[in-house]
């Protein structure tokens, strides 16, 4: 057993980790408890199937510097933009990846992403379990035969017009995403995530971050 203690995790943050743990273990996945900055990161998708919109939650629980438990949680998107999805060009030739949910064990490391090359977490050459959205009606197809071929398939954010003036929000997902996992606000990622993912590091518990994908359902009567 450790020392760590939620005597001073924030109430909310309280009743978050509690739904987390509840659903890491119906699942039976892994759930990273016994040392500091060793992140749990993950998102629930929303039950929807509306795209084009930052309707997912993403979350990071972890034990801070105090031996405390926190939980930070943002909008994103789990699901490609319509841009990919309807008239747009396919993020594949296959169809564009829509990640099935799951728990991705050291799938993503601190890299760069995108012609800016900013800090992300980016694939690690490990696989994900992917569907393919080919048709371009524009809507999210959640079924069909699974891939595995998927590459780039990247941890960032989207980021709005006014970056580094104001944080704005991004209304619509569009082209931020073909099958990434996105933060809908910059704020989130470059100041929260990415700071959180060195600190893991710098505790010398590796540059690899294991993923879980949850949908809503897993949450239901909790």
């Amino acid at each position: 057993m450790n020392d760590f203690s939620n005597k001073h995790t924030p109430p909310a943050e309280l009743r978050a980790l509690d739904m987390l743990r509840r659903a890491y273990d119906k699942r039976g996945y892994v759930f990273f408890e016994d040392r500091k900055y060793d992140l749990n990161i993950g998102a629930i998708r929303n039950d929807t199937n509306v795209p084009n919109r930052f309707d997912d939650s993403f979350f990071v629980a972890f034990i801070d510097e105090r031996s405390t438990w926190r939980v930070a949680m943002w909008s994103c998107t789990t699901d490609p933009g319509l841009y990919f999805l309807g008239s747009g060009k396919m993020g594949n030739q296959s169809g564009t990846a829509v990640l099935i949910p799951g728990q991705y064990r050291r799938c993503w490391k601190i890299g760069v992403h995108g012609k800016k090359k900013y800090p992300a977490l980016v694939q690690n050459g490990k696989p994900f379990n992917v569907w393919r959205d080919h048709n371009r009606d524009g809507s999210i197809n959640r079924s069909g035969k699974i891939y595995t071929d998927v590459t780039g398939l990247n941890c960032h954010k989207a980021y709005s017009w006014n970056e580094g003036k104001v944080i704005g929000k991004n209304k619509v997902v569009s082209n931020w995403s073909a099958g990434c996992q996105v933060a809908e606000v910059s704020y989130a990622h470059d100041y929260i995530l990415m700071p959180l993912a060195r600190k893991q590091r710098q505790k010398g518990l590796g540059n690899s971050f294991t993923y879980t994908l949850f949908d809503a359902e897993d949450f239901r009567g909790m």
